[in-house]
């Protein structure tokens, strides 16, 4: 569980600085492997649909994970 907290307040966070920088997208990686199917796909479903939103901007090159 706490991988899964650990990745979904990285992405609120992003949320609400309405930015997604490399820095993020490198934290991100640490948990996403200890994550299960369903979990890894609630938190990079939130990121995705913020970014295509229009909620966040993406700074870093290439894909956002």
């Amino acid at each position: 569980m706490a991988a899964f907290s650990q990745g979904r307040r990285l992405v609120k966070n992003a949320v609400a600085a309405a930015r997604w920088s490399e820095t993020q997208r490198q934290e991100l990686r640490a948990p996403v492997p200890q994550l299960t199917p369903e979990q890894r796909e609630d938190v990079i479903r939130t990121l995705l649909v913020s970014i295509n939103s229009g909620k966040m901007r993406v700074e870093p090159v290439g894909a956002p994970f």
